[in-house]
């Protein structure tokens, strides 16, 4: 079903998400002509939306420039993301895969480390590379 004919479907809601995006890593920050550029939104539209995402925390504008990045709400939403997952049940099988391939050792150096490491024991002097 397109979205125009679809009475469930809010064009607002999604026009806002497409904003958000676009922004792409890496990238410190976005001016209203840009996002336009990128979501195909007349800049009035842009304008609002991110006027609108910044009074939510979505988006942070800089004093200066005027340009937008991604706000810390945005932040928090990734983190909930992030935490409604059991990293072990999706990592797990596919690690364990790696080692068995690759003849090496992938261990989680600390509870919570976000770094992986991997251990190759078969060289002469054993090697860590962690990331």
């Amino acid at each position: 079903m397109e979205d125009d004919k679809d009475r469930l479907f809010v064009t607002a809601l999604a026009r806002g998400l497409k904003v958000l995006a676009a922004f792409r890593p890496g990238e410190a920050s976005l001016s209203n002509q840009e996002l336009a550029k990128r979501t195909g939104l007349p800049k009035s539209t842009v304008s609002r939306l991110t006027y609108t995402l910044t009074k939510q925390g979505y988006l942070s504008q800089d004093a200066d420039s005027g340009f937008y990045r991604l706000g810390v709400a945005v932040l928090e939403l990734g983190a909930a993301v992030l935490a409604s997952y059991d990293i072990r049940h999706i990592a797990g099988p596919l690690m364990r895969e790696f080692a068995l391939a690759n003849n090496v050792s992938i261990s989680r150096p600390r509870a919570m480390a976000p770094t992986w490491c991997i251990w190759k024991p078969a060289a002469a002097r054993p090697k860590y590379r962690c990331n």
